[in-house]
C-alpha cells in the first residue's frame, strides 16, 4: 500500500472504526432495512430517520418519482450549466422560492454541495465566516475552500457572537453563518437575535434550515419564517432530503444572489445535476408539505416528539438531557459520552427491535457520544414507550 493511503490509517475517525469493528460494536454505514422496517412494523421501529412528515412513502411523491423516470429516463447526464436543467429543475427551483418566500431559488444535486458551493463562491480570502462551533461538516469545509478567516463562537450564544465580531475586521466582509436546527441535538437557533447582531455590526447572514423546512413555519416555510426574520436573511439554505423527502438541497435569496451563484457555485456547475425522478419527487413533496396535509403531519411531529421528551424526562431526569425549556423539534439527544459505551447500546437496541442511531465523533465532540432520537410523522406512543424502557433497561435509571 502507497504510504499516501497508508497513513490514513492514522486518521482518528479511522482509528474509531477500528476500535469499533474490534468489538462487533459498529454503528456507521448499516445496511438499509426493509421498507416495512422503516416505517415501523412490528420487527423494527425506527427513530433514526430524518423522514419527519413520513413523505418518503407518500403515494402522490412515489407516483411522481416513477412518472418522471418513465418520461425522461434515469439521469440527464448532464450538469445545470449545460444539458441537466430540465422543466422539472426550472418548476422546482420556482416551487422552492415559493415555499419558503424569497425572490429566487437554486437547487443544488445534495445539500452538502450548495453550502460548500455557495460559501466558496460568495467568500474569498480578507472575509471572515463567523460560525456556531456546532454548524454542519459542508458549512466548515466551505469556509475551508473559500480560503476566508473562519472564526466560530460558542453554541447559541448570541453574547460570545457580539464578542467575536468585535475581534473582527470587517472591512473585507463578514458572514455569520448558523444552522436553524442543529441535526445532532436538535436545538433551534435565537435568530432574531442572531440577525439584530448582525445589523448592529454590518454583517450578512446565511442560515441553513436543512432540519427546519417543512417542519417549522407557516405552510413547512422554515424556523427563518417562523422568527419573522425571512427579509434580514441574506442566503438561505434548505435541504431536499428531510421532510422534503428526496435527495438534493437548495440555495433561496435575492434574484441577483441566484444569478451569481449559476455561474460561479463551482460544485454546481461541475456536478451532473437531480435525476428525473428525485427532482418530481421534491417537487411533489413540498405541495404536500404547503397543503392542509402537510400542516396536520408537522402537528404530529411536535406532538409525538414532546411525548418522547416528557417521557424521557420522567424517566431519567435530567441526566441524560435536560429539556427543560427547549423548543420541541423531531430531534431528541440522549447524551451517552463515551463512543464504544453509545454503540454498544444502539446495537442492543436495534436487536430489540428499534433503530436508533449513535451521533460518534466528529458528528459530535469526542466524549460527546449521543443516541440521536428521530421521530417522524408515523412514530406512535407505543413505540416511544417501548424505546423508553429498553433504555431503562441499558442505562440504568438515575
Amino acid at each position: 500500500m502507497h504510504p499516501i493511503i497508508a497513513s490514513t490509517r492514522q486518521h482518528p475517525v479511522y482509528q474509531l472504526k477500528q476500535q469499533l469493528a474490534e468489538t462487533d460494536l459498529s454503528s456507521m454505514y448499516h445496511r438499509v432495512f426493509s421498507r416495512e422496517e422503516i416505517r415501523g412494523s412490528e420487527r423494527l421501529s425506527m427513530f433514526g430517520s430524518n423522514n419527519y412528515l413520513g413523505l418518503a412513502h407518500h403515494p402522490d411523491v412515489i407516483a411522481a418519482s416513477r412518472a418522471a423516470t418513465e418520461a425522461l429516463g434515469s439521469a440527464t447526464t448532464g450538469s445545470r450549466l449545460l444539458n441537466g436543467t430540465y422543466d422539472l429543475h426550472a418548476d422546482l427551483d420556482t416551487a422552492i422560492a415559493r415555499l419558503v418566500g424569497t425572490e429566487s431559488a437554486l437547487s443544488f444535486p445534495s445539500g452538502y454541495q450548495a453550502n460548500v458551493g455557495t460559501i466558496a463562491a460568495l467568500l474569498r480570502r480578507g472575509n471572515t465566516a463567523v460560525v456556531d462551533e456546532y454548524v454542519h461538516a459542508s458549512v466548515l469545509d466551505g469556509v475551508k475552500m473559500s480560503g476566508a478567516t473562519l472564526k466560530k463562537f460558542r453554541h447559541n450564544d448570541v453574547d460570545d457572537l457580539r464578542e467575536t465580531l468585535r475581534t473582527t475586521d470587517d472591512g473585507a466582509g463578514t458572514l455569520i453563518i448558523v444552522d436553524s436546527v442543529y441535526s445532532m441535538e436538535g436545538s433551534l437557533a435565537p435568530l432574531a437575535d442572531i440577525c439584530q447582531t448582525a445589523r448592529d455590526f454590518g454583517a450578512a447572514v446565511m442560515v441553513d434550515e436543512a432540519h427546519g423546512i417543512g417542519v417549522f413555519g407557516p405552510g413547512g416555510s422554515g424556523w427563518v419564517a417562523e422568527c419573522g426574520v425571512a427579509d434580514e436573511v441574506d442566503v438561505l439554505m434548505g435541504s431536499l432530503s428531510k421532510a422534503v423527502a428526496s435527495t438534493g438541497g437548495f440555495i433561496a435569496g435575492s434574484e441577483e444572489l441566484i444569478d451569481v451563484l449559476r455561474y460561479t457555485a463551482r460544485a454546481l456547475m461541475f456536478s451532473t445535476s437531480a435525476t428525473p425522478a428525485t427532482a418530481a419527487a421534491a417537487g411533489a413533496s413540498i405541495g404536500i408539505i404547503g397543503s392542509d396535509e402537510g400542516e396536520g403531519l408537522r402537528g404530529d411531529v411536535i406532538h409525538q416528539s414532546t411525548y418522547l421528551r416528557t417521557a424521557l424526562s420522567k424517566a431519567f431526569g435530567t441526566e441524560h438531557a435536560d429539556y427543560a425549556g427547549r423548543e420541541v423539534t423531531p430531534i431528541t439527544p440522549f447524551k451517552i459520552g463515551d463512543s464504544l459505551r453509545a454503540a454498544s447500546i444502539s446495537r442492543s437496541l436495534i436487536g430489540a427491535g428499534t433503530y436508533v442511531g449513535a451521533a460518534l465523533y466528529p458528528a459530535v465532540p469526542e466524549e460527546g457520544a449521543i443516541l440521536r432520537l428521530c421521530v417522524t410523522a408515523g412514530t406512535t406512543t407505543d413505540e416511544i414507550d417501548k424505546l423508553v424502557d429498553d433504555l431503562g433497561e441499558l442505562v440504568g435509571a438515575p
